[in-house]
């Protein structure tokens, strides 16, 4: 059967759909950038929800579980909160400051940096192309039912105002309208594409938008991205790391409309940048306590990363020589994402973009930008749309070789409307259980057909790679045991960069063992995107 120009038999093509955003990150965790700059508008809501707001995590204190879960192969990812930008660094037009370059000290085994192999993957300049305004057309007839990741339970919404508390989750008011614009035909391609698959897509949804919110979003209803015909799962997030991510690298399927793209704009994310510190010891136990090997005593052999791609992202890496690790269980390839999703944790590495150095039994960790870095950046489009892009320019340049239009009516999503609320519990938990279903048959297909790379070490190689995450909104599965994050540090890369407030929550794996923290202590705000 195929659906949506993707054949559903190959579990692996359509995993990425629930992927999208479903799972976490706290993904996105619930990044609601939200806020209104404008009068708040009061909005019915077809199903009412019960906002549960959560006390934040204070930075550099005990362990965080993200609550970011692998189910079989699908990653997880928690997304920041408003609360966390400083938004007046949007305000004004910054320009690019020239910095001394830093003398380079020569490595010692009490001070050296990681080296980054050269990037040889491809990056893809979209050229902007003509702007174009195929129209618009109502959807507050049709009906989806959501996982409300800041609520944490089922939701179900008429079509326009599911977008509009979507879009004042993902970045609320306070961009520009064509980056709104943008954002409300990402949203809703992606809810259509999920819908059409059978699934619930996980998001995050914030009711009191403005009229200036809701004005962008009436101007483009019923718009989506297609590629080749077909709604594409228009995932994004907060901000990749000067170039988009493509999805083989992250989630294990390749999508011709999620290529490796340039972004011009992301460093103008605060969180670009951002650095975390571990000492020695920490760091060691950490790795040691979820990868189950015994590390050398010169961290100098800890960590080797044999390539990278888009630029900055992490490939392929070795632990202290091993090329494969235990989790779960299960032999894993080390990898920049294993690394976020299983070692350190999404609240220690806000990308698969880092450069690691080591400094009198001090190791530093820089990310750059927020999220999975696949489709298209927030941050991105926020500044493309100060460089004049028009929304559907911002869409054709993230998502490569589509075109925006308007789409059909959805006459399941009608249909939802005259249904009673029993009715839409059996089908979402009907539609849970396929996904999982589906889910573990692809995670046990790649096991069985992924030859792994043939290597020296203690363990035996694996079948296969299982790197295939659920995009950074994925209700998340239990996590195993206990584990232990170690304290660190945060501080932002330049001090030109805004300090980050309060950390509240984003949006790919089963989290690192954490020790259990209570509920009231976790921000649930964090989905697959973050505002720009």
């Amino acid at each position: 059967m195929n659906i949506l120009g993707f054949d559903l038999n190959k579990k692996k093509a359509v995993i990425i759909a629930s992927a999208a955003i479903l799972a976490t990150a706290g993904a996105g965790a619930a990044f609601a950038l939200g806020g209104g700059s404008e009068q708040s508008v009061e909005t019915s809501a077809a199903s009412a929800v019960a906002v549960v707001k959560d006390e934040q995590i204070p930075v550099n204190t005990e362990p965080v579980d993200d609550k970011s879960v692998e189910i079989e192969g699908l990653l997880s990812f928690r997304k920041a909160g408003i609360e966390e930008y400083d938004m007046d660094f949007v305000a004004p037009e910054t320009k690019l400051e020239t910095k001394k370059k830093e003398s380079v000290k020569p490595d010692t085994p009490n001070s050296f940096t990681v080296k980054l192999p050269a990037d040889t993957s491809t990056i893809l300049k979209p050229e902007k192309g003509a702007a174009s305004y195929p129209g618009s057309r109502s959807i507050a007839g049709e009906y989806y039912t959501v996982y409300d990741e800041i609520s944490g339970g089922n939701v179900t919404l008429n079509g326009h105002e599911l977008i509009c508390r979507i879009v004042n989750s993902e970045i609320g008011d306070s961009w520009g309208e064509e980056a709104i614009k943008a954002q409300a035909v990402a949203a809703y391609s992606y809810v259509r594409f999920n819908d059409e698959c059978g699934y619930v897509p996980s998001v995050g949804l914030k009711a009191g938008y403005s009229a200036k919110l809701e004005r962008c979003v009436t101007e483009v209803e019923g718009e989506c991205v297609y590629y080749n015909g077909a709604i594409i799962d228009a995932v994004y997030s907060a901000s990749s790391a000067g170039a988009s991510a493509p999805s083989e690298k992250i989630w294990g399927a390749a999508h011709p409309y999620l290529k490796a793209v340039e972004s011009a704009y992301d460093y103008k994310d605060p969180n670009y940048g951002v650095v975390k510190t571990f000492s020695k010891d920490s760091l060691k136990s950490i790795i040691e306590k979820n990868t189950g090997l015994k590390l050398s005593d010169d961290p100098r052999n800890w960590f080797e990363i044999e390539s990278v791609f888009s630029g900055k992202y992490i490939d392929k890496m070795k632990l202290d020589g091993k090329q494969y690790i235990s989790v779960g269980g299960t032999q894993r390839r080390v990898t920049g994402a294993l690394m976020r999703s299983h070692i350190l944790g999404v609240s220690n590495l806000k990308s698969t973009a880092f450069e690691i150095s080591y400094d009198n039994g001090v190791f530093t960790f820089k990310t750059f930008g927020w999220g999975h870095g696949v489709g298209m950046s927030q941050w991105g489009a926020c500044y493309y749309a100060k460089a004049g892009y028009t929304y559907d320019q911002i869409l054709r340049h993230y998502y490569t070789g589509t075109t925006v239009g308007v789409s059909t009516v959805n006459n399941h999503a009608v249909e939802r409307a005259q249904m009673t609320q029993e009715q839409l519990d059996q089908q979402a938990e009907e539609a849970k259980q396929k996904q999982e279903a589906e889910t573990t048959e692809t995670a046990e297909t790649v096991t069985q057909t992924t030859e792994p790379e043939t290597q020296e070490q203690e363990t035996a190689a694996p079948a296969a790679e299982t790197e295939q995450p659920a995009a950074e909104t994925e209700q998340p599965a239990e996590t195993t045991a206990p584990q232990e994050e170690p304290a660190a540090e945060e501080t932002t890369a330049s001090e030109t960069e805004p300090k980050q407030t309060e950390q509240p929550e984003e949006y790919y794996e089963e989290e690192p063992v954490v020790d259990e923290v209570p509920p009231e202590e976790y921000d649930t705000q964090e989905y697959t995107a973050e505002q720009c």
